[in-house]
């Protein structure tokens, strides 16, 4: 169970994929704790965490919402670096 990484490396294991390709969205602490634990940027999600919380769990980036502009942002930069 999380925070343990296991989930997202077999995850990526399965899909052929390296940390560094692969986003995860989570909005617990645990969440975040176990895909950062696995080298994943990772997005935190403030729907039950405040993003203070978040950030200090691991996360990269917390948005309130899948419209966040940074959130685009930085879908854009990765899909300019790929």
């Amino acid at each position: 169970p999380k925070p343990d990484p296991l989930p997202y490396l077999t995850g990526l294991q399965h899909l052929n994929a390296e940390a560094g390709q692969a986003l995860a969205f989570e909005d617990s602490l645990p969440g975040v704790a176990a895909a950062h634990a696995a080298g994943i940027f990772t997005v935190g999600v403030a729907t039950t965490q405040t993003p203070e919380r978040l950030m200090a769990a691991g996360a990269g980036l917390v948005i309130d919402d899948f419209e966040a502009p940074a959130l685009w942002a930085l879908l854009a930069k990765r899909g300019e670096a790929g």
